[in-house]
């Protein structure tokens, strides 16, 4: 590769890399991989070993076949800082081609976006037992052993007792469960959560926080009654019965794909379906150093609830049996709430903001265009997604971030990007969706001891009218036209083409032209008033035909205001 070129990406800390495509012999066919390096002085054949990994940003593209010309862009980057980049082709044989030429670039200026959201994380564990079912001691017991002797003392604990009779559930001992956790709730201190694990394991089990009823199917041994198996009716249930001071919350217990009736959605399950468990127990741990590990292995139906359409937050918890509340493991809940009460903890797990860790202390901050994970918002394009991880304890490091995405009602989440080696992430959306659709975006975090991290998702559904309506009646704070963004860009299909227009004018056109000037397409021809708009290129020519792949202009002509000119790239 002799083309290599880098450019200011679109947003700030961006940078956009282009070249030519080499083959897998000379110019024929295709490479294998691509290692790519990134530095603060100039890359060569001498020092490119020594050079930072780009995966240390984002991970490497695929080769394309041989003259295809590709690209990628590198996401949060010191916009003050001038970066260096060369990369080498290997093949199949691991071959390796020749260093390529070494461009340089500042990344877009601005500010970045902060992960931190401002919230504050809270430790503790949702699922666990007493002898109210099939446990050890008391619930005043339990919350008392997590408060003040377990090896790491947890911020909130819930005990969640088996509600039926054959495993030990007595109709009175539920209620004094709920007035023993209301004893030793101390908010500012320590939060005591009591509940129910509702269910079988041959259906799934789902715990209920905080319910003022016991649901049950067992004669005299309930409050009110839903018939085993039934999730609907629970659901229906649970809404119809909540809390006097709380959200109503179910959460999804060591879940499988065929439980809760092959996770369906109901009516119901939307207002009180909020979590599911990704590390669970083990249940039988005696441990009381922390040193089990909790079984994991549900990734799968996690991905299955939120492409059925379920918004759900991922947990990890203890499903203790024996009398080491909070000890038998390091796996905890971690939820990002403003104040440790009981109204701010189950308040944000109603809001679905809190991630699953197998670190007893590691914090994650998360912002997707300045929401926080669990959050669903509408947006035009591009949703920018930033990740920082820390951990208090020197020793644990952070191996791999993924980024995960999926589409609600229609498409499991697959991995989209990654990088390896740092504690933070950043990536942009560069791929475009009908109006309307909802994408899903969660990460999942590994550290160097093999310890994991999964995210809540957010949810956000694109529409470019939102861009537009937010644009209508302003007079925008410039005096020149501009184009604001060409998103996607490079493009292999749709292109969102957003420009400002200081005052009316009658006379305004954008058209596309090849590199040797032709016009290819015009996109506008008409009278526009005042603010910034955003018009759409579908990649086709005035006839029809698909743009091929090159470079193209965008060219914005007005009456009044003079011109402008920007650049873009398609891909095919």
């Amino acid at each position: 590769v002799t083309d290599l070129l880098a450019g200011p990406g679109e947003f700030p800390g961006e940078v956009l890399l282009t070249w030519t495509a080499t083959g897998d012999d000379g110019l024929v066919g295709t490479a294998s991989e691509y290692e790519i390096k990134i530095s603060s002085g100039a890359i060569n054949s001498g020092n490119f070993a020594a050079a930072t990994d780009l995966e240390a940003y984002i991970n490497e593209p695929l080769p394309q076949i041989s003259a295809t010309l590709e690209s990628l862009y590198v996401f949060g980057l010191d916009p003050a800082q001038t970066f260096f980049f060369a990369l080498r082709a290997i093949d199949d044989a691991s071959n390796q081609s020749g260093v390529s030429n070494s461009p340089s670039t500042m990344p877009a200026a601005g500010t970045l976006l902060d992960p931190d959201l401002g919230y504050n994380v809270y430790y503790g564990n949702l699922h666990s037992h007493t002898s109210y079912s099939d446990g050890d001691q008391t619930p005043a017991d339990a919350y008392n052993y997590a408060r003040n002797t377990a090896p790491t003392p947890l911020d909130f604990m819930a005990v969640t007792d088996h509600n039926h009779a054959g495993a030990g559930m007595n109709l009175p001992d539920y209620h004094l469960g709920l007035a023993q956790a209301a004893a030793a709730n101390s908010d500012g201190n320590f939060v005591a959560i009591y509940g129910q694990e509702w269910g079988l394991s041959t259906n799934g089990h789902a715990n209920i926080f905080e319910s003022p009823v016991l649901y049950g199917w067992e004669g005299g041994n309930y409050d009110v009654f839903v018939a085993e198996g039934d999730y609907a009716s629970l659901y229906a249930a649970v809404k119809a019965n909540p809390p006097a001071s709380y959200p109503p919350i179910v959460m999804w217990c060591h879940p499988q794909s065929s439980d809760f009736s092959n996770l369906a959605v109901t009516g119901d399950s939307p207002d009180v379906v909020h979590l599911i468990t990704l590390v669970n127990g083990p249940a039988f741990s005696v441990a009381t150093d922390e040193s089990d590990i909790g079984n994991t292995g549900f990734d799968d139906t996690y991905q299955d609830a939120l492409r059925k359409g379920h918004r759900v937050s991922p947990t990890a918890d203890q499903d203790n049996h024996n009398s080491n509340w909070g000890a038998s493991t390091e796996s905890r809940t971690a939820v990002l709430a403003d104040t440790l009460t009981k109204s701010g903890i189950l308040g944000a797990l109603s809001n679905g903001r809190n991630y699953a860790t197998q670190d007893h202390n590691v914090v994650v901050h998360m912002s997707v265009n300045g929401h926080a994970m669990g959050e669903a918002f509408t947006q035009p394009d591009g949703a920018t997604i930033v990740i920082e991880v820390i951990d208090p304890d020197g020793a644990d490091s952070t191996a791999m971030i993924e980024l995960y995405r999926g589409k609600t009602d229609s498409v499991t989440a697959t991995r989209v990007a990654f990088n390896e080696g740092s504690s933070s992430f950043a990536w942009r959306e560069t791929e475009t969706f009908a109006a309307g659709t909802e994408m899903h975006y969660y990460a999942r975090i590994r550290q160097g001891d093999a310890q994991q991290i999964w995210t809540a998702p957010a949810y956000v559904t694109y529409d470019v009218s939102t861009e537009v309506a937010q644009a209508a009646d302003v007079v925008p704070p410039f005096s020149r036209i501009r184009f604001e963004s060409v998103r996607p860009n490079p493009t292999r299909g749709r292109t969102f083409v957003s420009f400002a227009l200081p005052a009316r004018d009658d006379d305004v056109s954008v058209r596309v032209y090849d590199v040797a000037g032709r016009a290819v397409r015009t996109l506008l021809h008409d009278s526009l008033e005042a603010g910034t708009r955003t018009i759409e290129w579908d990649g086709r020519t005035e006839r029809g035909e698909e743009a091929t792949a090159g470079v193209y202009f965008l060219h914005l002509e007005t009456g009044r205001h003079g011109n402008a000119t920007t650049k873009m790239t398609v891909l095919r």
